[in-house]
């Protein structure tokens, strides 16, 4: 790795702008390269590996999926019965993953109005699908 860094670096000396920081500019021709080896090696295995990953075949229990789908269903009509404030605050958090800052942010509230909101939003739910 050594000689392809000071190839690399003689190759490309005309493109050295400041002389006095050689020494930095080689440092990050031998990172960079020691960077994309590190890469090529991370994907390489993964190619070898990959034979060896095999799936097992899962059997689908009807009665299970439809009693699973009946449930998403359920809940999606009750999220979508919360008031609006809830509903919002929920949606915002689970459905595009933002954290209470972000939210806040968005919805132009505290981030410990967010957490409480979510909270509320979350027990109203348990209790409606218990």
């Amino acid at each position: 790795m050594a000689q392809e860094a000071f190839l690399r670096a003689y190759r490309k000396l005309d493109s050295l702008r400041e002389a006095e920081k050689f020494r930095a500019w080689v440092n990050r021709i031998v990172f960079r390269l020691a960077l994309n080896r590190k890469r090529g090696h991370r994907r390489g295995m993964a190619r070898d590996m990959a034979w060896q990953i095999t799936e097992v075949p899962t059997v689908v229990d009807g009665a299970k999926e439809a009693e699973k789908q009946v449930m998403l269903n359920q809940l999606r009509r009750e999220i979508e019965c919360l008031p609006g404030k809830l509903r919002s605050v929920l949606q915002l958090s689970l459905v595009e993953e933002m954290d209470a800052g972000d939210v806040g942010a968005v919805l132009g509230i505290p981030a410990g109005t967010v957490r409480s909101r979510l909270h509320t939003a979350r027990k109203v739910l348990l209790e409606v699908m218990r």
